[in-house]
């Protein structure tokens, strides 16, 4: 072959010394066996002949015929080397079209296993895995149908709706895992909650190490901007929304957003909640115009008009209707109750009368309990589950104590010892156990809402998965969480707070009626007074809701973020393609072209005004756009653009007085300027608390501002001045981050400033969150450089607010101070230590620890030995690696 490749090569001249000329018309190996030798021959056959004068010829044509062999020799290596060359460039070139074309078409998907092949293409080991881990024998017929889709085999984005508990999110995984293990690539799953994210971590660690991929966090100040570079495995980031938005924007920058192939988002309709809403809208526009490669796939909520969602993503749209449980739908009024026709019917025939109820209630219950609320619960506890939903939070603790209160005494023999051992868990993690709680455990019966601690919450929600709990009474949010299925599902009243209950929030809510593979049908009561009866028809029968989208609203902000966003990381630099970047969004496939273009110019307009955005002239005269120093550091900071000057001010100025003696003054510069509207301040206590301040505290109160005198004037409620309540407010709500820094366990300090536990909880992961903006804020600013290092060394401590020795055990998703301590005080350390136990050595060991989360707490500890050796290893192999070579400087 390769004798071939070099006859092909065509004509060559072959240089000869001076005394030998020749010229090749065929390649050199042929032209010098057959010519030059053959004469030399001739020459040397009549040495004989000559004389003295013939050995000097025989003697000059033999040192010609050496130099002849050499020459040709170096020649033909020269050629040789030079064809091979040309033959691997050729082929080269050939391999780089190739993969170009696969690129642009995304042939990749023909070399992959068809999805027919196994197990969906995947290997045996995965249909093993998740047969062992989750139980998972078959897939429903809807899943199949769904994982077959042409969308999905030739990776187009994909919309896919189904009712709650249907099992949409199975179909998500196996598209994760395809991505993970058989294309190479890391993928995002974007998850509307903290708590969600944490649990889908701690659900996923068991298949990762069986499976040998990595799941990372980034919520709160989890998660590092760019993701670290890992050797050998690829990654899963599990995310919240805001924590994805930065995570994009840092893997555009360093032009590694190739490495994502697929982008996952739950609970896709949220686009059209304000705040989040907009944040993931803009996340999901910038993964659009960067990386037309990766694959968008949302599990969304039925929508009343999922075509504008499909045509923003550029997706198509599957739908199924199917429940693995069959749903009975009730409406309550009075004392009858009727069952609602599936079908579509006007709402006078849809309601069929079904039974009228009677309890045999006495007069004090009837006049106590006049909805029935005890009857219908007791209609199925203990031996089912019953899940109540409530308007309020305070609505949830009064109907706990409602219900309990008439319960037969006989139910607190139910499951004795495991609630006994629930409430001592709830005080050993938490350091107090709430008076109701104390109360309504007993019977099986407990409230949930944001006003618990979410170690309260978790507790909760695991008692009640393992059968401890028999109903739980909670507030809408608990619908749109973690999935507690239930036999029966009550809603108490049409309304969540004093807006009446949208048709979608009601279909969520019932959607947790029926537990797959355990009950054959499900049961959901909607609860409504006569005066309510015309709305039926809005809730139980009404279209779906539409999904709007929220960029624009509250004066524009997060479009003037999208914007800065854009032109910060490049992917538009002047006016125009701004407007091209902007029509790309859900925003303006909702409105006219001269809405979207006149929002566009508001917020360049603001951008400028605020100093974030500038424009500059070239020397041809072409204005570009460009982000000044204070927009870099506000969009990697992924800091509110309206605050971004306000902070810069604020740290700025601190810097001429600010106080290291402790970290109170740090504390206060990253307590989040949202939370001041979110506190009641009782200001007799502020005044009180203000008088008994130390020396250093007292110190750092001046600094901010904060004065004796106007807090009196406070506590006789005397004119307000907004400017100055806000920095006492804020110094207040500091005071609690810092009675938190300090260990003061949750309780303690929402007893000590009269606030509601589960916002004191939420202000410190709100604070914990900002602290990280703040610390990549000031990174950007050479003016904030003393705050990059200050804000360093504190962030750890101040996100775990724990001791020293339990720092490594808090790392593991979900693990709070009160898990922590008991791990520790069983002897596990380390995560080595929990890694390589046995999960039975877990729950021998340490108090409450069922044998699910020994096996989730065991795969989530190896799971992050694995992270931090993949980091490790890619730092080695980034120091022994060759140098880049430097060019010479010339002198």
């Amino acid at each position: 072959m390769f004798d071939d490749l070099i006859k092909s090569s065509g004509k060559k001249t072959v240089r000869r010394s001076p005394d030998v000329t020749a010229t090749s018309q065929t390649p050199k190996s042929t032209k010098f066996g057959s010519g030059n030798s053959q004469s030399l021959e001739s020459q040397l056959s009549n040495k004989d002949s000559q004389g003295s004068s013939g050995s000097s010829l025989i003697s000059r044509l033999q040192n010609r015929y050496k130099r002849g062999i050499a020459a040709a020799s170096q020649n033909i290596t020269q050629l040789t080397t030079q064809v091979t060359q040309d033959v691997q460039k050729d082929r080269l070139d050939h391999v780089k079209k190739l993969a170009d074309s696969i690129v642009k078409k995304d042939c990749l998907t023909d070399l992959m296993p068809s999805m027919d092949t196994g197990f969906y293409g995947l290997p045996d080991s995965v249909r093993e895995a998740l047969e062992r881990l989750r139980g998972i024998k078959k897939l429903y017929d809807w899943q199949d149908t769904c994982l077959r889709l042409p969308s999905l085999r030739e990776r187009r984005n994909l919309i896919y709706t189904c009712p709650t508990s249907g099992g949409k999110t199975l179909v998500a995984e196996i598209l994760i895992l395809r991505e993970l293990l058989l294309r190479r690539k890391d993928c995002i799953l974007i998850l509307p909650f903290v708590s969600l994210v944490q649990e889908k971590i701690r659900g996923m660690s068991e298949l990762a190490v069986e499976l040998d991929f990595l799941v990372e966090e980034y919520a709160g100040s989890r998660g590092s901007y760019p993701p670290k570079k890992r050797q050998k495995r690829k990654s899963l980031y599990v995310a919240t929304i805001e924590k994805a938005n930065g995570l994009i924007n840092s893997l555009i920058e360093v032009n590694r957003l190739e490495s994502i192939g697929l982008c996952v988002v739950d609970e896709l309709h949220m686009l059209g909640e304000a705040g989040r809403g907009a944040t993931l809208e803009m996340s999901l526009t910038k993964l659009l115009l960067a990386n037309r490669n990766t694959q968008l796939i949302g599990m969304s909520a039925t929508l009343n008009n999922m075509d504008d969602l499909a045509r923003f993503l550029n997706a198509e749209v599957y739908s199924n209707d199917y429940r693995p449980v069959e749903l009975d739908e009730y409406v309550k009024m009075g004392e009858d109750l009727f069952k609602v026709d599936p079908r579509p019917l006007p709402i006078e025939e849809k309601l069929k009368h079904s039974r009228t109820l009677n309890y045999n209630y006495d007069a004090t219950l009837k006049n106590r309990d006049p909805d029935y609320l005890t009857g219908l619960l007791l209609e199925v506890i203990p031996k089912y589950s019953c899940l109540i939903f409530c308007s309020s939070k305070r609505n949830c603790e009064s109907v706990a104590q409602l219900v309990c209160t008439f319960m037969p005494r006989s139910l607190k023999e139910v499951k004795k010892e495991e609630r006994d051992a629930l409430c001592n868990e709830i005080r050993d993690n938490c350091g107090h156990l709430c008076p109701i709680l104390s109360s309504t455990l007993i019977y099986g019966v407990a409230y949930h809402h944001s006003g618990l601690t979410m170690d309260e919450r978790k507790l909760i929600e695991e008692a009640y998965v393992l059968g401890t709990l028999c109903c739980i009474i909670c507030t809408s949010t608990l619908a749109a969480g973690i999935n507690l299925p239930a036999k029966r599902v009550i809603i108490r009243a049409p309304y969540v707070g004093l807006s009446l209950l949208g048709s979608s929030q009601y279909r969520q809510m019932i959607g947790r009626a029926g537990r797959a593979g355990i009950d054959t049908s499900g049961e959901s009561i909607l609860i409504i007074q006569p005066k309510d009866r015309k709305k039926v028809e809005t809730i139980v029968a009404g279209p779906s809701t539409c999904c709007e989208s929220k960029l624009n609203v509250q004066d524009g902000t997060a479009m003037r973020k999208l914007v800065l966003n854009l032109i910060g990381i490049k992917l538009a630099s002047n006016v125009q393609e701004v407007y091209d970047a902007v029509q790309t969004t859900l925003y303006a496939k909702q409105h006219k072209e001269k809405t979207v273009l006149s929002a566009c110019n508001a917020a360049l307009s603001s951008l400028s005004d605020l100093k974030l955005v500038i424009q500059k002239c070239n020397s041809e005269g072409v204005t570009r756009l460009e982000v000044s120093e204070l927009g870099i550091a506000a969009y990697k900071g992924t800091i509110n653009v309206d605050i971004a000057n306000k902070l810069y001010e604020d740290l700025y100025a601190a810097q001429r007085a600010l106080s290291v003696q402790n970290y109170l003054h740090l504390i206060y510069l990253i307590t989040p300027y949202e939370l001041v509207s979110q506190v009641n301040v009782d200001w007799s206590l502020m005044f009180d608390m203000h008088g008994r301040l130390g020396e250093p505290d007292s110190h750092v109160a001046d600094a901010v501002g904060v004065s004796e005198r106007f807090l009196h004037r406070m506590t006789i409620n005397s004119k307000k001045n907004l400017k100055l309540e806000n920095v006492h407010i804020r110094f207040f709500i500091a005071l609690m981050l810092y009675d938190l820094y300090r260990e003061m366990p949750v309780w303690q300090v929402a007893d000590k400033y009269h606030q509601n536990r589960g916002f004191v909880q939420s202000m410190l992961q709100s604070a914990i969150s900002f602290a990280s903006c703040v610390y990549n804020f000031s990174k950007e600013l050479e003016q904030l450089w003393a705050y990059s290092i200050l804000y360093e060394q504190f962030m750890k401590k101040f996100s775990l607010c724990a001791r020293p020795e339990l720092n490594a055990l808090m790392e593991l998703p979900g693990v709070k101070i009160g898990k922590a301590r008991l791990l520790y005080k069983a002897g596990f350390a380390t995560l080595q230590q929990i890694a390589f136990s046995e999960p039975q050595e877990l729950v021998t060991k340490v108090d409450y620890m069922s044998r699910a989360q020994a096996r989730q707490l065991k795969a989530s500890a190896t799971l992050l030995i694995h992270e931090k050796s993949e980091s490790l290893r890619a730092e080695a192999d980034a120091v022994i690696a060759l140098p880049t070579p430097v060019p010479a400087v010339s002198p």
